[in-house]
């Protein structure tokens, strides 16, 4: 059996060329696109904080389907009509990673939220984005139940 160890230099350029290669950046997205996919993750907690509505309502396919923690398969127009949060209601988002495949961006993350009333959950979100006509918009996630207190 053949065996050639590669010297640092030819690991190197090889590391070099498959970082730079645009199959290993369209699976794994690069850093413009991943802070891109953060802006969007930030905007859409602070719209459900502020119950902006419009600005979700533009961010949603039409189609869209969530799996909620209750198993419960939620719409837009269910989403829309009875996501209301009390004032004081605050968003944290944790262990954000996203996978890039061509014209879907899968981006997961924990969503802390806590109530005025001290009250808070924890859920694992999995958003799948879609490019539609050239602008990025959720068509699907899928919510899992960390905690409740």
């Amino acid at each position: 059996m053949f065996s050639r160890k590669l010297s640092a230099m030819q690991l190197a350029v090889f590391a070099f060329i498959l970082a730079s290669s645009g199959s290993f950046r369209a699976a794994y997205g690069d850093a413009d696109t991943e802070e891109a996919f953060r802006v969007r993750t930030d905007g859409i907690a602070s719209a459900f904080a502020s119950n902006d509505i419009d600005y979700l309502a533009g961010v949603y396919t039409d189609n869209y389907l969530m799996t909620a923690q209750s198993l419960h398969v939620v719409t837009k127009k269910q989403l829309l009509d009875n996501q209301r949060f009390d004032e004081g209601t605050t968003f944290e988002i944790a262990n954000w990673r996203m996978i890039r495949s061509g014209h879907t961006v899968v981006v997961l993350y924990k969503l802390t939220w806590k109530y005025s009333d001290g009250g808070s959950n924890e859920v694992q979100f999995t958003d799948v984005w879609v490019n539609e006509g050239g602008s990025w918009m959720v068509l699907s996630t899928h919510a899992t139940m960390i905690s409740l207190k």
